[in-house]
């Protein structure tokens, strides 16, 4: 089926889809949001609901704004860009309270500036011809967009894409073909912090040429740098991971792919919302360590006495109900790093007895669907 016909979006869908109605029916479609008028082609219709495609827009809505990246439509990775981040934040906000039922939900916290905030990043190698491609990997297609610059990392991404196809090109490494089955590299994953960085390459064979020369020259541009190797085992049946050289870098604790930095490698685009999250624990735990407030975003639990008796405050929701009951805290604190998590963290806490008191919302990843949210709940 193919209906062409000219539609204006009313709202948007919990993942950021707009919605309108076609012949009584609901309509959803991608890449437009609410006051945007489209002429659109509906070729879809499951379960009584019409989806489509935009052909053009014809009257253009007060929240679309221009996307920063020059790949925003190719790449599709940060899918927000189109979208004024106030209005962003306002979604963002209605979907966690959506989630409490009716218990105060503080405004949604997000970055002053939401790009360039990213020290952490995942790269995939491809081809085209013979000139070897490094990008993001589209999720509906699976292609990979080749890019120069990534605008929600900072600029040690252009330095890092740089120095990866000058490795690929002296030594003539090839990306890995799922097709053929040939070729080397994969992925790579990297963390950057002030003056140094991180790789790990993800390759199909355990021995990888030119990999001495790769870490002096991540150490000649960064400063500081790790590199890791993470093997298919191909050719010895079983995965294997090593480390390239003997450097270390500082370390830091990660919430949502976004690194809480040390103060020796702080990030200034980013720091202020870590900070504003760690306050929040700190302040409502009277915790007075500040690695220990730190510790609930990297996995760990801790407890401290509070006015009211003791605090249990951990980022692991999915075993929340076990241990309040062991531990009888008068309050439990859980950081959700999605909408999956932070429905399990209610689930769990109040099957063990305890209810909403609050929920911050925080824009962790700023111009992608994600929201994550820190919630307070008391005993019953």
């Amino acid at each position: 089926m193919k209906i062409q016909t000219q539609l204006k979006i009313g709202k948007l869908t919990d993942d950021f889809r707009g919605e309108s109605v076609y012949d009584g029916k609901r309509v959803i479609l991608d890449g437009v949001i609410p006051e945007d008028e489209a002429e659109v082609e509906l070729n879809a219709y499951i379960n009584g609901v019409y989806y489509g495609k935009v052909k053009r827009l014809v009257c253009r809505s007060p929240l679309r704004v221009k996307p920063e990246c020059p790949y925003f439509y190719e790449c599709g990775k940060c899918a927000l860009q189109y979208m004024d981040y106030g209005f962003q934040k306002e979604r963002k906000t209605k979907l966690v309270a959506d989630e409490v039922k009716g218990a105060k939900v503080y405004e949604c916290e997000g970055l002053y500036y939401p790009y360039r905030y990213r020290n952490r990043t995942s790269l995939t190698f491809s081809h085209s011809g013979d000139r070897i491609v490094i990008g993001y990997e589209a999720e509906k297609t699976g292609r990979v967009t080749d890019i120069e610059d990534c605008t929600v990392c900072g600029k040690w991404i252009v330095t890092l894409l740089n120095c990866l196809r000058n490795f690929a090109g002296k030594f003539s490494l090839k990306a890995f073909s799922p097709a053929s089955g040939e070729g080397v590299l994969k992925k790579c994953r990297a963390m950057y912090a002030e003056g140094a960085v991180c790789l790990t390459l993800h390759t199909t064979v355990s021995k990888v040429i030119g990999l001495n020369w790769l870490m002096k020259e991540l150490e000649r541009e960064f400063g500081k740098a790790e590199l890791y190797v993470f093997s298919e085992g191909f050719d010895t049946g079983a995965p294997l991971t090593y480390r390239v050289g003997s450097g270390r870098i500082p370390g830091g604790e990660y919430i949502s792919g976004t690194r809480v930095l040390t103060p020796e490698t702080e990030i200034p685009k980013c720091e202020n919302l870590h900070k504003k999250l760690i306050k929040e624990i700190k302040d409502k735990s009277t915790s007075e360590s500040i690695n220990e407030c730190r510790g609930v975003l990297s996995g760990y639990d801790f407890i401290r006495p509070d006015v009211k008796g003791k605090t249990l405050i951990s980022n692991n929701a999915g075993n929340l109900e076990e241990r309040a009951k062991a531990i009888r805290p008068d309050r439990v604190m859980f950081f959700a790093e999605d909408i999956a998590a932070l429905r399990t963290g209610l689930a769990q806490s109040e099957a063990a007895g305890y209810i909403i008191e609050y929920a911050v919302p925080y824009d962790m990843l700023a111009q992608t669907k994600n929201v994550s949210a820190l919630v307070s709940l008391c005993r019953k």
